[in-house]
């Protein structure tokens, strides 16, 4: 393909169809000057006054040589295309039909000295623009020609149209002549070319109406009357003159067929029941309410939603269904433009492409007058944003519009009123009615375990299961359990939705969201591949991205608006399995000097903030020696109270678990051990048992690699208490002795005591109470001697259970009181409200009811209100054995049933011991 140079519309240069780049604003003004006069020398102070006006820079004559020395340079690779220097002036050579500008003033000439067809030559003129003549060009030279060039462009159309006018071709011209009206209202050859063009398309009533209103106009603004051309066709028009054409007659034997664009209907459409009533509730029929946005995620499934309503509604709209597919995110070309998609639809409601209008105002002007009053349904799929979709958008509320994107259209609601509908996942049933669709009840019968499996690593992505279906249909013989068994794989999963089309595969399609994301938005996107749990807190990925939590707001509407992640509650998000899974991908592309500096930020954030949670919800005397809860950022988080600290951790258990899992593949051993302890009092708080023992295990195992005595401690008192929360006494206890051996053999008192402490309860724990009274003794000395009040506190806790427990109740009402008075004066409340308990139960066993009773209220008292429901159900057990002994059956019932409620929520078996008591009590 030759070079072309573009001068009626946007500057543009194309050699061979490729842009040839020339982005100096004053270089492309100084070829555009030497484009206009083509083959002829232009000189330098021509130019120069082209170029700059009256604002000429210092030595003009220096740069216009730099700037026609660049130019050479940009051309010299095209042929037949030369700049020389000649007397005074340059010279750019060139074939005149290579310039757009020169085929249009050619093909002008043309049709003036042709007389077989110069409507065609007229056609092909107007044809060469492209949009605003110089378009990205400023200046007082190019407004000027700009000007001139409309005037002879607005001229050429109105010669055409009176060609058109003459020879009777004119079906179409009454709504194009109205669209020029808009932008020339005063004109009057305009005005009775519009009055003549209606008159023939039998609404002469709209002809009168047009006279009237340029009338009317002329007179208000410039105080003139019409000229008498316009008044004799006025009056030619009201009688009816044959001079001006047939009788005012329709022709109807030319009518364009209804358009049917619609492609077919999704094959296998499950589901969706709720997006439907919605979809109807919208009314996209012809209400005022009739533009409906359906929005989502790549392979979510918005077209077949759409092309599904759309064929069981086609009937409500008589005048045809028109369909285009914007490319917003199409693999490898750009969005389709708003012209592009208006021509399309012109063209398919029968208007002749030379009529069509190149701007795009005039030709959406035109598109609305087509289909004004007519019921249409239009569908625009895969809209790129706002700015595409407006233009296409009807006038009137009698045509309905669909629109798809992978972006929450907000500019289409607030200013358009469009109706959002947001697609999620297939619930399970519909994923797997998708699936039994396409391979039939009897194979999922087969293999229910696959089939299970495959709609978990699928997580109801409708893209994801037809690919997975896909491949099964291909291969009746293949196994179920062969497709479960690849996706299972976290590495490759991915792959099993790769196909050789791709807009069906998972990668690709996923791609595209990613590549239409501005770029910031897009590493942050990546680096959500780093987060080790499938949600994430606005800290986090500040400290995933090093990026501040007011960018980080910004950049993250974006990732939300394209439905690449949502937000369930403020300042938390969440990704789809699949596309986290992708993420991670991105994520490698970080480098490993990245990926770790971004994790390490992560893990220190973490450390800190499990530090201060843990002095609220459990607090130890040596929570410094694990982590310094005085470090870090003072925007992470901070907590009032241990509730707001347990809704935190409550938010991110599932991250915390996976971000341990994680380390302990990488080998970060000292913070693995630091994080499982920083854990102990959250999961001892919600009975969290099979996490407690996993995470337990990891933080023993790691502190076993390091081989730091203190680790080891942290690590074990972590591990064997979850060890005793599931019962698991000899395993605990073995955990214990291991490092009260290590603790004696360093002489070290304190943490020998601790050690006999968790031996002692472990043992009161498992029903040998007896045995466990001489470790706690042996405990509250040393702890006497190390001079340590919390650990005091926590011994006489502990050994006043065990007394009550054996029955020697004054004395563990005496230890109980003195740890409830310790830790209150530590400010520790809940093993204060722990220590009320236990003295309840002494009062208990001496038969002081009232007083038990008083202290196992004030004990319920103070776990609300620190939300610790587990300790709260232990106190409203023992307060129901109270009120049981006091005769009041109603209030025993109402604690023990309060009590049953919390402990069947933790799976614990004191459970089925509440249960008996109610059953006794009935």
């Amino acid at each position: 393909m030759p070079v072309r140079f573009r001068l009626l519309g946007e500057f543009q240069v194309l050699d061979g169809g490729a842009p040839v780049e020339i982005r100096h604003q004053r270089q492309r003004c100084v070829l555009a000057a030497l484009l206009v006069d083509l083959n002829k020398v232009v000189r330098l102070d021509t130019l120069a006054d082209r170029v700059w006006g009256e604002d000429l820079p210092g030595r003009p004559r220096d740069t216009i040589y730099s700037y026609v020395s660049r130019l050479r340079t940009t051309l010299a690779g095209v042929d037949e295309v030369t700049v020389t220097r000649r007397s005074g002036g340059y010279l750019l050579t060139a074939d005149p039909e290579a310039v757009d500008l020169h085929r249009f003033h050619g093909l002008l000439a043309a049709a003036a000295q042709d007389e077989q067809r110069p409507a065609d030559l007229l056609t092909q003129a107007l044809a060469q623009w492209t949009g605003v003549a110089f378009a990205g060009l400023d200046g007082a030279w190019a407004t000027h020609l700009r000007e001139t060039l409309d005037r002879q462009r607005f001229t050429a159309r109105l010669d055409l149209a009176d060609l058109q006018l003459h020879s009777g071709q004119c079906g179409g011209l009454g709504i194009e002549l109205s669209a020029l009206t808009a932008a020339h209202p005063l004109d009057e050859r305009l005005a009775g070319q519009l009055m003549l063009a209606l008159y023939r398309d039998g609404r002469q009533g709209d002809a009168l109406r047009e006279y009237e209103r340029i009338r009317r106009l002329l007179a208000t603004e410039l105080g003139a009357d019409l000229g008498p051309a316009l008044r004799r066709l006025h009056q030619q028009i009201l009688t009816s003159d044959t001079a001006i054409g047939p009788p005012p007659e329709h022709d109807r034997a030319r009518a364009h067929p209804v358009p049917r664009q619609l492609p077919a209907t999704p094959p296998h459409f499950v589901g969706r029941e709720q997006e439907l009533a919605l979809l109807s509730r919208a009314r996209p029929d012809g209400s005022p309410q009739s533009t409906v946005a359906i929005g989502g995620a790549g392979g979510i499934g918005k077209t077949c939603l759409a092309l599904h309503w759309a064929h069981r509604n086609a009937h409500r709209f008589p005048d045809g269904q028109l369909y285009v597919d914007l490319g917003g995110f199409a693999p490898s070309a750009d969005p389709m433009s708003a012209a592009a998609a208006i021509r399309r639809f012109l063209n398919a409601l029968g208007v002749a492409p030379a009529v069509i209008p190149v701007e795009l105002d005039a030709m959406a002007a035109l598109y609305r007058s087509v289909i004004a009053d007519k019921r249409l349904l239009i569908v625009l799929d895969n809209a790129a944003d706002t700015t595409q979709v407006v233009p296409l958008l009807p006038g009137q509320p009698t045509c309905a519009v669909l629109i798809t994107s992978r972006r929450r259209l907000i500019g289409l609601t607030t200013a358009h009123g469009a109706i959002q509908v947001d697609l999620t996942v297939l619930a399970e049933e519909q994923a797997r009615g998708l699936l039994r669709r396409r391979l039939g009840a009897e194979r999922l019968l087969a293999e229910p375990e696959a089939v299970t499996s495959i709609l978990r690593y699928c997580s109801g992505l409708p893209l994801a299961l037809g690919v997975v279906a896909a491949r099964a249909a291909a291969t009746p013989t293949l196994p179920l359990s062969m497709l479960a068994e690849e996706l299972a794989s976290t590495a490759a999963r991915l792959d099993a939705f790769d196909t050789d089309d791709p807009i069906r595969n998972l990668r690709a399609v996923f791609s595209w969201s990613y590549r239409a994301l501005p770029t910031e938005a897009g590493q942050v996107f990546a680096r959500l591949g780093l987060a080790p749990g499938a949600d994430f807190g606005l800290t986090a990925i500040s400290c995933l991205t090093a990026l501040p939590i007011e960018r980080l707001r910004v950049l993250m509407r974006a990732l939300e608006g394209g439905f690449l992640l949502d937000q369930p509650l403020p300042d938390r998000y969440r990704m789809h399995d699949l596309l986290r899974l992708y993420a991670t991908e991105l994520a490698e592309g970080i480098g490993e000097a990245g990926r770790h500096a971004a994790l390490r930020r992560l893990v220190d954030m973490y450390l800190v903030v499990l530090g201060r949670t843990r002095s609220l919800v459990m607090s130890s005397p040596r929570l410094h020696e694990v982590v310094d809860i005085a470090a870090g950022d003072p925007h992470w988080p901070e907590f009032a109270g241990s509730t707001e600290a347990l809704d935190w951790l409550e938010a991110e258990r599932g991250n915390l678990i996976a971000l341990v899992t994680r380390l302990a593949e990488l080998g970060w051993h000292d913070d693995i051990w630091r994080l499982a302890w920083l854990l102990h009092g959250f999961f001892r708080a919600r009975q969290y048992k099979s996490d407690w023992i996993e995470v337990g295990r990891l933080g023993a195992t790691a502190a076993d690699r390091i081989g730091d005595r203190v680790a080891r401690f942290h690590a074990t008192n972590c591990l064997g208490s979850a060890y005793q929360a599931a019962g698991r006494w000899a395993e605990a206890i073995a955990r214990y002795q291991e490092v009260l051996a290590a603790s004696q053999a360093a002489d070290d008192p304190e943490r020998t005591s601790i050690m006999l402490n968790n031996i002692g309860i472990t043992l009161v724990n498992s029903g040998d109470a007896g045995a466990a009274v001489g470790y706690l003794e042996q405990a509250l000395a040393l702890a006497c001697q190390t001079g340590s009040i919390k650990d005091e506190a926590l011994c006489s806790l502990n050994l006043g259970d065990a007394y009550n427990v054996v029955g020697r109740y004054p004395e563990g009402l005496r230890h109980n009181q003195t740890a409830r008075m310790l830790f209150r004066s530590l400010g520790e409340n809940l093993h204060g409200a722990i220590a009320a308990v236990n003295i309840a139960q002494s009062y208990f066993g001496l038969a002081e009811l009232a007083k038990a009773a008083d202290s196992a209220e004030r004990a319920g008292t103070e776990f609300r209100a620190l939300g610790a429901q587990y300790d709260l159900a232990k106190s409203l057990l023992m307060l129901g054995r109270v009120r049981n002994s006091l005769g009041q059956t109603g209030l025993a019932t109402q604690a023990w049933t309060a009590a049953l409620d919390t402990f069947r929520k933790l799976n614990d078996p004191r459970a089925r011991e509440v249960e008996q008591l109610l059953r006794e009590s009935a």
